[in-house]
């Protein structure tokens, strides 16, 4: 997948693809199989390396990168939590991309 999904706003479709083509395969295959309810276990690592990339984004880079998190969540809460939406979708992302599959 290396043109933007259409439900994914361009800065966080680039950020998703940064951190997966960071990633090794067998990471990629081990998230991309997780179940949903599982995806918390990302933020124990990937969180970590998700927030010291955000510390260096400006202030702009920052508000576009949360008006882009709240516009594909299905909350309109006051504050949103860009690290599990950008987890999220990488998730979803991956889930499209990275599956595995039976083979006959």
């Amino acid at each position: 997948m290396t043109e933007p999904d259409k439900h994914i706003p361009a800065l966080l479709f680039a950020m998703v693809m940064d951190i997966i083509n960071d990633m090794p395969l067998d990471v990629r295959v081990t998230i991309a199989n997780l179940e949903e309810d599982d995806i918390w276990v990302m933020e124990l690592t990937l969180g970590k390396y998700l927030l010291s990339r955000l510390k260096q984004f400006d202030d702009d880079r920052l508000m576009q990168l949360s008006d882009d998190c709240l516009s594909i969540t299905d909350d309109q809460a006051e504050k949103i939590n860009e690290i599990q939406t950008v987890l999220r979708t990488v998730w979803r992302v991956l889930r499209k991309t990275h599956r595995l599959r039976a083979v006959k």
